[in-house]
This record gives structure tokens, sequence and C-alpha cells, in this order.
């Protein structure tokens, strides 16, 4: 079983994201391809799975949030928040890495056109440290179909919420992400 992020979420983590910059525009493209996003890396249609494990599903949401464009603004930002917090609630810890914005700007202009190669890039930056295993194998026990909720990124983990540290990988990506 895979924990999912639910569009609430994403959009919590978007509307983090325009906070954060004050040049970014709100509002949608194509408010329907939040959850497209979602469904997109989660399909599973008569046992056929074109993402099988949590870093191919992680690749195909940031992909997709990425590619299929649906905020005005951010959708990139939003894709690797989105990528952290997938993997984060599957036991799995991403480092981003400095690289992190020249990939995500060549998935958003269709330069990478594959998620296969997404997922081999995250694969290079994600391990599986044990007190996140563990977590992730609580969380799945509370229920089958689990979805995060913005409540959930809102509670307190270790004395910071999970808001906090969106926001502090948020601050991080203003050092690395080029200017408008």
């Amino acid at each position: 079983m895979v924990i999912s992020l639910s569009k609430e979420c994403i959009e919590l983590l978007h509307a983090l994201v325009l906070q954060n910059d004050p040049r970014a525009s709100a509002g949608y493209m194509q408010k329907s391809m939040v959850q497209g996003s979602i469904d997109r890396s989660m399909t599973d249609i008569y046992g056929l799975r074109p993402f099988p494990s949590v870093i191919d599903k992680a690749a195909a949401l940031m992909y997709s949030i990425a590619v299929f464009h649906p905020f005005s603004d951010g959708n990139k930002r939003t894709a690797l928040l989105a990528a952290f917090f997938f993997l984060y609630f599957n036991g799995y810890q991403f480092e981003i890495s400095n690289d992190a914005v020249d990939f995500l700007i060549k998935i958003g202009n269709r330069e990478i056109k594959d998620e296969k190669i997404v997922a081999e890039w995250l694969r290079k930056r994600v391990h599986r440290p044990l007190l996140l295993r563990i977590f992730a194998q609580i969380v799945k026990l509370e229920g089958r179909n689990f979805v995060v909720t913005p409540e959930m990124v809102r509670s307190k983990v270790v004395g910071l919420s999970l808001l906090d540290i969106a926001i502090r990988l948020l601050e991080f990506t203003k050092k690395i992400w080029p200017p408008k």
C-alpha cells in the first residue's frame, strides 16, 4: 500500500510556494490537473501499474505537475515539494540537491519526456532511514486508502510542523532557483 497526497495537500504546498515568492501569480491553468497528476501517479488498471514502486510514483507525480502545469505559476516548485512529501510519507528521505532546479526546468520544458529518467534521478537522491520506514508503516496501519491531508502537513513532528519543513525547503530553493 502506498500513501498518497490529497489534492488539498498539493494545493496547500502550492499556496506555500506563492507565499514564498511575491512575484508568483496565483490561480489555475487547469484546476482538474491537480487531481489528474495524483491519479496518474497512482494508476492501477486491472493490475497494470505503469509506476509500480514508490519512487516511480513520486517521479510520475513530480513529472505530471511540472508538465501538465495545473497552476498559473510555481508548478516546478510545487512538483518538488509534492515529491518530497510523497516520499517522506512513504518512508523515504529525499535529499534535494543543487541540480534540482535545472532538472525541473528540463522537465517543464519537456527536454525530459520520460518518468523513468525522473525516477532514476530520484533514486540517486533518496534513502530509507529506519525512523521514516517505521513512521510509514504506522501510517499505513491506520487504513487501506490513506491520503495525506493539509491537517497532517500542519501537524508537529519533532517540534516542527511539516509546513515549517516545506518553508525551509522553499528558502533553500530560493538560493538555487534562477531569478525571473
